[in-house]
Parts: C-alpha cells; sequence; structure tokens
C-alpha cells in the first residue's frame, strides 16, 4: 500500500520545481482543481501503484530466500548439458561433442535433443556400502545399498563382516 500523503508531496514538491504554485484540492476526489495537475496527479499516484507491486513482489522473492525456499546462484554458476531425449544415458557437456550424440542415428534421421540448465549448489561427500543378507541357503548375498556417513557404513561392514565369519564356521562344522 502506498503512502499517499508522502507521495502527495513528492508529487508537489517536483511539480513546484517545475513551476506550478497552485496546489488548490479537489475536495470531491482528493485530486487538484488544476485539470493539467489533477491528471497528472492520477497519473503518478498509478506509477507509484505501479512502482508499489514490484517492490512488494521483490520483498516476498527475498522473504523466500530468506526463508530458504529459493536459492540465489551465480550466473558463472550455471551450465547446461544436451541430452538424447530416446535414450537418456547419452548426453556431452560441451557444444564441440555434439557429433556424438549424433553417432546413433543416420544422415537422414532427426534425432530430438533436451538442453538442460543446470545450477551447482554444493557437493556433499557421502559413502556407501551394501547391506547384507543370508539369501536362507547359508549364502550372503547383496540385499540393499546403503548410503549415508562413513561411520554409518563402517558399522554396516563390521556386521557383514561378522555375518560372513559366522557363516564360514557354520560351513566348516
Amino acid at each position: 500500500m502506498i503512502d499517499l500523503e508522502l507521495e502527495r508531496k513528492a508529487f508537489e514538491e517536483l511539480s513546484y520545481k517545475n513551476g506550478v504554485r497552485n496546489f488548490t484540492k479537489d475536495d470531491l476526489d482528493g485530486g487538484y482543481c488544476s485539470a493539467e495537475l489533477d491528471y497528472n496527479w492520477h497519473i503518478w499516484i498509478k506509477s507509484a501503484e505501479s512502482k508499489q507491486a514490484e517492490i512488494d513482489s521483490l520483498k516476498a522473492q527475498l522473504a523466500k530466500i530468506e526463508s530458504g525456499e529459493f536459492v540465489v546462484v551465480p550466473k558463472s554458476s550455471i551450465t547446461q548439458f544436451w541430452q538424447d531425449d530416446e535414450e537418456p544415458e547419452n548426453f556431452v557437456s560441451k557444444e564441440s561433442d555434439f557429433d556424438c550424440l549424433g553417432d546413433c542415428i543416420d544422415i537422414d534421421d532427426i534425432m530430438q535433443i533436451n538442453k538442460h540448465h543446470q545450477a551447482h549448489i554444493q557437493t556433499e561427500k557421502l559413502h556407501g556400502t551394501w547391506i547384507a543378507k543370508d539369501d536362507g541357503g547359508g549364502m550372503l548375498v547383496k540385499d540393499s545399498f546403503y548410503v549415508g556417513t562413513k561411520s554409518e557404513c563402517e558399522f554396516i561392514v563390521a556386521k557383514n563382516k561378522a555375518m560372513i565369519e559366522a557363516a564360514q564356521e557354520n560351513s566348516h562344522e
């Protein structure tokens, strides 16, 4: 919401600098008795409302950034890569490698390529290991792959090794 009194003060100061001396108000609509001044006043208010709407929008975006809902990254952190639409495992990160994308089509074919834009925010080092399980016949097999901290993975590996040792002891009996 704009501050009408603040806007009126700024409008009248600028109008005074431009030679206006009569600021008689029109009691009906809060404008001015002079048609030209009244017209300019209404344009001024429309402009102020438009600018205030833009300010409010920017404040809302800033609030989202401050809350962590949005992330701001420099343009230099934005990269792109090109990916075959039908075979997404085929992609290149440099335009000079486009011919690699086209290796799988003939000269009379057209392929669809998706250009992706991405921003690198951060890299986090994690660790991964397999969780073992008994297949029911005394053999240990890979059950599921776990991703977490190094100490969590070390605990799982130690448990896997204990299961392997117990299985080997049971097979020697």
